[in-house]
């Protein structure tokens, strides 16, 4: 921005917001907000005066880091110039109670009844709950578990058309888990697929990262996603296997 503004050729007309307190350009339909050693300025003198406790920039890619237009970095000296010897003070803790005028308004409870909010200095003391003891009888009452088993899970033939005679098919092995180290995070890849099509790695700082899907989904290498299995764009993470019956369930019942 600041090799533009200065260039009068560009066209740009530089503005100053005497409200923001920043510079602003603007051409044609184009507009620019934007920061300056002013503006900063400005923003310490602000953070020091409401006793802050720090400055936090986004980001600092954005400073004059070549110095096209002047000091190199000028944006991240003024914050540094403006905080180095910046002392955060101590606090103040007031206990005056709120005015009428600046409490809470009042609100309506679920019964109907209004609710008016308490002063700040109001404390309130709940008092403890008075402790019940039941003599013990002779009468023990106990747990009861009580499983009902279905029939285990049966994947059938993709090209069967009949349901009749048809054998258990045993779901296909997991694949072994591979050696991380022989996981390729070089260059800029991020996602990298897993030979599990339930897994998949991300590369962070070059080193692969596993993460694993939610059950019933499998890793879809092209949109980097986790997806039902008929989408997988690799065959072998495709399932056409139809299950006939839910996993095992428990019913829980107590007396």
């Amino acid at each position: 921005i600041c090799t533009e503004v200065q260039d009068e050729e560009k066209g740009w007309t530089k503005k100053w917001d005497e409200v923001g307190l920043c510079p602003y350009t603007y051409k044609g339909t184009q507009f620019v907000g934007y920061e300056d050693e002013r503006s900063l300025q400005h923003k310490m003198d602000w953070i020091k005066q409401k006793g802050y406790a720090g400055a936090m920039t986004w980001a600092i890619d954005m400073d004059d880091f070549h110095g096209l237009c002047g000091p190199e970095n000028a944006l991240m000296k003024v914050l540094y110039d403006g905080m180095k010897d910046y002392v955060v003070p101590e606090p103040t803790v007031t206990t005056t109670p709120r005015p009428e005028w600046n409490r809470p308004p009042s609100t309506i409870s679920s019964d109907g009844e209004q609710t008016t909010a308490r002063p700040a200095t109001t404390t309130t003391t709940h008092k403890p709950r008075p402790t019940t003891t039941v003599a013990p009888t002779t009468k023990t009452t106990t747990a009861r578990r009580t499983t009902t088993t279905r029939k285990p899970t049966t994947i059938l033939p993709p090209d069967t058309d009949s349901e009749e005679d048809r054998e258990p098919a045993m779901p296909p092995a997991a694949p072994e888990r591979e050696d991380e180290s022989e996981i390729d995070c070089s260059g800029y890849k991020d996602f990298v697929p897993s030979v599990d099509c339930t897994k998949y790695y991300r590369c962070v700082h070059g080193q692969p990262v596993e993460f694993v899907c939610k059950p019933g989904t499998v890793f879809h290498t092209a949109l980097n996603v986790c997806d039902w299995p008929e989408n997988a764009d690799r065959p072998e993470c495709r399932t056409k296997a139809k299950l006939i019956e839910s996993p095992t369930a428990y019913d829980y019942a107590s007396l």
